[in-house]
């Protein structure tokens, strides 16, 4: 019996897998849907989340938005850092500002600040987009006389995801 435990013993530390990758702990709460949303596609854009697919689905998004040249490998993704959704940014001085407006409002020039506090931060190409359920432009108010990539979850989003999925 000795022999047959020490058998198993050896088997299971030779074919031992740690627990694998667990979405809702990404998630945390699903009654806090903007910041579930969020929550969700900042793990999927960041290079160094347990996804293990590096800068892959990051680069798929960019490309998807037109944005080129972004720096993925230096990439860096944080939830509400300074009250911005999204924030991708890098070392090379780029940012990607993802906001995510599910049935908010716009605040008084919301993403006009963002990008401002961005080029306070150092970064030189900020590019500045606007996330909606079907695509619907900010108040001009709140991007003043900023471009704007407008980015919804019913085409770019789910577009992306099926991108995502050969990858991963």
């Amino acid at each position: 019996m000795d022999d047959f435990l020490q058998s198993v013993a050896l088997l299971r530390a030779k074919h031992h897998r740690p627990a694998g990758f667990n979405l809702f702990s990404v998630l945390r709460s699903s009654s806090d849907e903007v910041r579930l949303h969020s929550r969700f596609l900042a793990f999927l854009l960041d290079p160094k989340a347990a996804h293990n697919q590096g800068g892959a689905l990051l680069k798929l998004l960019l490309d998807r938005l037109g944005i080129e040249q972004f720096d993925v490998e230096s990439a860096t993704v944080l939830t509400e850092h300074q009250n911005i959704d999204i924030l991708v940014r890098n070392s090379s001085g780029q940012a990607v500002i993802i906001e995510n407006k599910i049935y908010a409002s716009d605040q008084d020039e919301q993403l006009w600040r963002y990008h401002q506090r961005m080029q306070a931060d150092g970064c030189g190409q900020i590019w500045t987009s606007y996330l909606t359920l079907d695509g619907a432009e900010p108040s001009e108010q709140s991007r003043k006389s900023l471009p704007v990539i407008l980015i919804s979850y019913e085409a770019e989003i789910i577009a992306w995801l099926q991108d995502c999925i050969p990858v991963v």
